[in-house]
């Protein structure tokens, strides 16, 4: 009768084996089709701003996944050129903050130069709204628009103050789209 129960516990403990390994296997492929489609390319330039503006990488792939989707020479309908979609006005403006000597708008096709910026202000949006979801929106939408939303108690957590529904469909999906690219990022790249 033991060897009967032997026998039938062996395929039982086969089974979950490759149960195991098939998961595994699985998460392997999902993570490897996850990692072709959110690269990390720029990854020295990404990392020497991210940690001299204190703004984590994960947060800078995120949008430049999502707002050029590596396309350094891209220019959206609204003029905003680069990895990180910067406007020429931004540019100017933060570049003569910086007393950069080299100010000229072309420099935006530069990677150096529009991460540079690009993470620059990223980390002025985060001092001023402490939350990487209302810096989206203020990214998207501008810090004029969500500075009024905040002012909006339907559209605020009252508790805390911050930005829980964004009123525009456009921007909202923008935001959606960038919080769920830095996810991946996080879990594909950053996870400890």
């Amino acid at each position: 009768m033991k060897n009967q129960q032997k026998g039938h516990a062996l395929p039982i403990i086969i089974i979950l084996i490759c149960s195991v390994l098939l998961g595994f296997v699985f998460e392997l492929v999902c993570l490897g089709a996850e990692r072709l489609t959110h690269p990390r390319d720029f990854d020295g330039i990404v990392s020497g701003w991210s940690v001299q503006y204190g703004v984590p990488e994960y947060v800078v792939y995120a949008m430049i996944k999502t707002v050029s989707d590596f396309d350094s020479t891209k220019v959206s309908d609204d003029g905003k050129i680069g990895l990180l979609q910067l406007s020429p006005a931004l540019y100017l403006k933060l570049a003569n903050e910086e007393h950069d000597k080299e100010i000229n708008a072309a420099a935006l096709y530069d990677p150096n130069t529009n991460l540079h910026y690009g993470t620059m202000y990223l980390a002025r949006l985060y001092q001023k709204y402490g939350m990487w979801s209302t810096v989206y929106a203020a990214w998207y939408a501008g810090e004029e628009t969500v500075d009024a939303w905040l002012q909006n108690p339907d559209l605020i957590d009252p508790d805390y103050g911050t930005l829980i529904k964004i009123p525009d469909k456009k921007i909202a999906k923008a935001v959606k789209k960038t919080v769920k690219a830095q996810e991946i990022y996080e879990k594909l790249y950053y996870a400890k």
